[in-house]
């Protein structure tokens, strides 16, 4: 025995298949807005549609990039890749910032210098924090090549 759709599935449904009128999308959006379990079931109908439209058969190309992926030494050298480079990049701001303490400049030219690039270090982490909690609403997380 198969279940029917709720209501609100069927407003999903309908939602991402864009055939609302335009006050009963403005409604939906609303409540999408206030209920995140509907808009989970939105990412889930939105992802289902993204994998049906690329559901063709792989491209050579991509089979052989799956094929050198899966060599163990492709995946150790991005590793190791990864590791030096976040490595050095710590080793090359440690560097730039005792160098730029121990410099000849007035405190207040520090000062602005490390409130500028504090900023931007602050504006970066809000912006990765923001992505990374609104990934289970992206519907193209599951889309691939």
């Amino acid at each position: 025995m198969t279940a029917h759709p709720t209501r609100d599935e069927l407003l999903c449904m309908a939602f991402v298949d864009d055939q609302l009128d335009d006050e009963s999308r403005r409604e939906f959006a609303l409540r999408l807005a206030a209920e995140p379990e509907l808009a989970r079931e939105v990412t889930a109908l939105q992802r289902l549609d993204l994998m049906a439209r690329t559901a063709a058969p792989p491209e050579p190309i991509e089979l052989a990039w799956q094929r050198i992926e899966a060599e163990p030494l492709q995946s150790a050298g991005v590793t190791l890749g990864w590791v030096a480079t976040v490595a050095g990049a710590i080793g090359l701001l440690a560097i730039a910032l005792v160098g730029f303490w121990d410099a000849r400049i007035d405190l207040w030219q520090k000062l602005v210098v490390s409130l500028f690039l504090g900023g931007l270090t602050l504006v970066f982490l809000t912006v990765a924090r923001r992505r990374w909690r609104s990934r289970p609403f992206d519907p193209y997380t599951a889309v691939k090549r």
